[in-house]
């Protein structure tokens, strides 16, 4: 079994003004109990090769993992990769740190450090990201420190990882489960199921928000690479495992790592989700790599002849377009939006499309072509309807959708396979704010 250091506070160094009985309580003084703690937090952190903070500049934000390596010398190597601080590139920077114990055992970072410092900074706002760069050490063990921060008084864990992890495919894996989760999933409907409590939480970057009794609360967390771990306001060790949650095997739920009663699942249906991104203004994209061949082929055969006349047609998606009726109502239609260039100006033009979304099945039908697609139609064929009619053949059809990635939380890649031809296959990705 583990040991725990618990961090006493400094009201501790006034119990030499107690009673000679409750003195004797403790065989050390209130002074040499902190020094004892700071020697042991050190040996701790410097023991281990790697750690992962889980760290929250604001309860209520974002959380992002960090890697560090302390060492004895006084120096820490911290690794991180987030759109903060590092641009979403894996980077590693080596500054100080120390474990001060003046009033409180407090593990500080004592210069500056441009991948974590900058959650602590006030910047132009004299605010900035509200985070900390001091935390009070609560507990520690040799496989996890329970931190506060001095500052903001956030909670957050310290987790001791294997020797010999790679730290830069760790982030790796991150990435991996953040992209089959999460990525492109914004605004994303999830249920919170546990404790007898049924919530609607909705996704966005870092964070789910739910509403109770008529106020809007939104809930942290830091992505890992086999789960989510939740930001926890208790002070202690014990309640973190309820705060963890992994992806269950058939990538349908988040269960909780304390009780697989506890879960996170999406109710969609994928061609409920293909819907959904619609009524988020996403669009369909059409990707080459994983389209059947056949089809691939017809589209490569409509961009080679249209590039041959000056023509380079960069995108294909399935999209909506808003309008609005003679009373001002807004109104929706679907389209084959095809954005494509000439002599390096950027243009767009679309076929108009009917789409209908019924029994786990997804149709376009072809209606008619939009003058703005004529001038890329031409340079198809001398017969623009001939050039839309072969545009139509390869895109409108009816499809079952179904995840692209295997993912049942987040579709964000789709393959729709036809139901009148059982060798087509369409790969498509939601082209939303996030990706």
């Amino acid at each position: 079994m583990r040991k725990l250091i618990y961090i006493l506070p400094v009201a501790l160094l006034a119990l030499g003004a107690c009673s000679r009985e409750e003195a004797n309580l403790f065989d050390d003084t209130a002074a040499e109990r902190l020094i004892k703690a700071r020697g042991q937090a050190i040996t701790y952190l410097t023991e281990a090769t790697n750690w992962e903070m889980r760290y929250f500049a604001q309860p209520e934000t974002a959380g992002y993992a960090f890697l560090f390596q302390f060492n004895i010398d006084g120096s820490v190597k911290i690794g991180a990769k987030n759109h903060i601080s590092s641009s979403d590139r894996f980077k590693t920077e080596v500054s100080l740190w120390d474990v001060d114990y003046t009033q409180s055992v407090t593990l500080s970072f004592k210069s500056y450090n441009s991948l974590f410092s900058i959650f602590a900074d006030p910047l132009s706002d004299g605010i900035g990201y509200g985070g900390d760069y001091e935390f009070v050490i609560l507990e520690s063990a040799a496989d996890h420190f329970r931190l506060k921060g001095k500052k903001t008084s956030s909670y957050i864990d310290l987790i001791r990882l294997e020797d010999n992890i790679d730290w830069e495919m760790y982030y790796t894996k991150i990435d991996e489960f953040n992209d089959m989760t999460f990525t492109g999933n914004d605004e994303a409907e999830f249920t919170y199921i546990g404790y007898d409590t049924i919530m609607t939480m909705t996704y966005e970057e870092g964070v789910f928000t739910y509403n109770r009794n008529d106020a809007d609360t939104t809930l942290g967390f830091v992505v890992t690479p086999t789960g989510v771990h939740f930001y926890s306001q208790t002070p202690t060790v014990a309640d973190v495992l309820s705060k963890d949650f992994i992806l269950s095997p058939d990538t349908s739920k988040l269960i909780c790592a304390a009780d697989e009663a506890v879960y996170f699942v999406s109710e969609f249906t994928p061609a409920d989700f293909f819907a959904s991104k619609f009524n988020k203004d996403a669009r369909w994209t059409y990707v080459p790599d994983g389209t059947d061949d056949a089809t691939h082929d017809a589209v490569a055969d409509l961009m080679e002849e249209a590039e041959a006349k000056g023509a380079v047609i960069t995108r294909i998606s399935y999209s909506r377009l808003a309008s609005y009726n003679a009373q001002g109502k807004k109104k929706y239609s679907y389209i084959l939006l095809v954005n494509y260039t000439v002599e390096g100006k950027l243009f767009q033009g679309y076929l108009n499309l009917t789409y209908t979304n019924m029994n786990g099945q997804v149709k376009f039908a072809y209606k008619n072509a939009d003058a703005s697609i004529l001038p890329l139609l031409y340079r198809i064929d001398v017969d623009p309807t001939v050039a839309a009619e072969r545009l139509a053949d390869i895109f409108c059809d009816t499809f079952v959708p179904s995840s692209y990635s295997g993912s049942k939380l987040n579709m964000v890649e789709m393959t729709l396979a036809s139901t009148t031809d059982d060798t087509k296959v369409i790969h498509v990705l939601a082209d939303t704010k996030s990706r």
